[in-house]
């Protein structure tokens, strides 16, 4: 099946980054993964939890920070010797002998991890259900 062909079936608000990136994040909906195959959108799904979940742990110790520029061309760097393609985020300035900056967060919420599993499960369900289809 041609590519394209699959575009009808994206909503606009997700057709924009198929070609650039691996997934997406929904507000209020979950994620998106896609991949090479099923595996590898797995895969991907599971990356992406991963991160969310030590993310919300950083900002739950106050110590979330974004990567500096330099950093952030270094793993850029890796990704392309691995042959991964697609838009990475640039980083941010940071002062000199920085590795990375304080996020500031514009609003804080707490959830358990109890939360946290609830909702992971309501969103591989409903990816699974949707296969089944």
């Amino acid at each position: 099946m041609k590519k394209d062909s699959l575009l009808p079936m994206v909503p606009k608000a997700i057709k924009t980054h198929v070609y650039d990136h691996q997934g997406v994040l929904l507000e209020n909906h979950g994620a998106l993964t896609w991949g090479k195959n099923l595996e590898h959108a797995y895969y991907l799904m599971e990356s992406l939890e991963f991160t969310a979940k030590i993310n919300w742990i950083s900002r739950q110790l106050k110590g979330d920070r974004e990567l500096s520029k330099e950093n952030v061309a270094k793993l850029i760097e890796i990704k392309a010797m691995m042959g991964l393609e697609g838009i990475s985020p640039l980083g941010v300035d940071v002062p000199e002998g920085m590795q990375a900056k304080k996020v500031t967060a514009v609003y804080e919420q707490t959830l358990s991890e109890r939360d946290i599993d609830l909702i992971v499960d309501r969103v591989t369900t409903s990816v699974l259900n949707a296969l089944k289809k």
